[in-house]
């Protein structure tokens, strides 16, 4: 999955500036480094897996680079809230596709974003004047 546009500036403006590099040979879509600490959530649900600090190291419309302690499984997945200037975060699930040892207390992580997730509570359904659905149904077969 790619950022749009306007997502990517949204993040841009979350962030803060960064520097823009041109991509490599092996790269899909330019970076933006851009140093800063983040919270993610391992696994696939927002709020259900734990949270914890990591340092973004750039990212790009496709995906990101962290830095943090502890390695981390390629496929495994977790969720990164990216703030937005008056609005609520966006949760963007991400699939690890790479993870490298820089040395024994630090690996960087890159990962693609897969999919925006919609964190925003279901609607509560009004209630319907009339029978239940159990009466309705227990009322056809009896009929």
């Amino acid at each position: 999955m790619d950022l749009t546009a306007e997502q990517f500036a949204e993040v841009l403006k979350s962030l803060g500036e960064g520097r823009y590099s041109a991509p490599s040979d092996k790269r899909r879509a330019a970076r933006v480094t851009h140093r800063c600490r983040a919270a993610i959530t391992l696994g696939s649900q927002v709020g259900a897996g734990q949270r914890i600090s990591v340092t973004v190291k750039d990212f790009s419309p496709r995906g990101i680079c962290l830095v943090r302690a502890e390695e981390m499984r390629n496929g495994s997945n977790f969720i990164i809230a990216l703030g937005r200037r008056g609005g609520p975060p966006v949760y963007i699930l991400c699939t690890v596709v790479h993870c490298q040892a820089v040395s024994k207390e630090m690996h960087t992580i890159g990962a693609e974003f897969t999919c925006i997730i919609d964190a925003t509570p279901p609607k509560p359904q009004p209630a319907t004047a009339g029978p239940s659905e159990a009466d309705r149904i227990r009322s056809s077969m009896l009929d």
